[in-house]
């Protein structure tokens, strides 16, 4: 498996909300539907992906 890093999974994350627009002159019933079928699509691509914890940044805040 290749080494996946923050700038391959930020092109990920990019390129789903542009694949997801939809076409204008749609009912905002049509547009309610579509948004939770890609955001569906978008989990799913998402969470197929995993992430070692090397990648992940630190949670800590400080104020």
């Amino acid at each position: 498996m290749s080494k996946l890093t923050r700038r391959k999974l930020l092109t990920v994350a990019a390129a789903v909300p542009a694949a997801a627009q939809t076409p204008a002159g749609t009912t905002a019933q049509d547009w309610a539907k579509a948004a939770r079928e890609a955001n569906q699509r978008n989990g799913e691509l998402l969470g197929g992906i995993k992430i070692p914890i090397a990648v992940e940044p630190a949670t800590i805040f400080k104020a």
